[in-house]
């Protein structure tokens, strides 16, 4: 395994109710689109602007902070949070 450095500003794990909609939004941001280890779709921005045009520009779909999904995960398993930055230690592969 080898890590390279990176520009990218942040990462939100993305979700919709629709499953072609999240199809839709992978292909028109392929070059910003990742995978974590579990295989859920990540969007890689650039910087804040990027973020916040995508958002703009995608309202059906949700934009999740790292911890906001393993918050939710944690309560549906009825176990505490993780502590802040255990989601750090996550993979995730672009796809290319």
């Amino acid at each position: 395994m080898r890590f390279e450095p990176t520009s990218l500003f942040t990462a939100r794990w993305v979700t919709t109710d629709s499953a072609t909609q999240l199809r839709r939004f992978a292909q028109e941001n392929e070059a910003a689109m990742a995978v974590d280890h579990t295989g859920a779709p990540v969007f890689l921005a650039r910087n804040a602007w990027h973020l916040e045009r995508t958002q703009k520009d995608w309202p059906e779909i949700r934009f999740l902070r790292p911890w906001s999904s393993a918050r939710r995960e944690s309560r549906a398993r009825r176990r505490l949070r993780p502590a802040a930055g255990a989601w750090l230690g996550s993979t995730i592969r672009l796809v290319r």
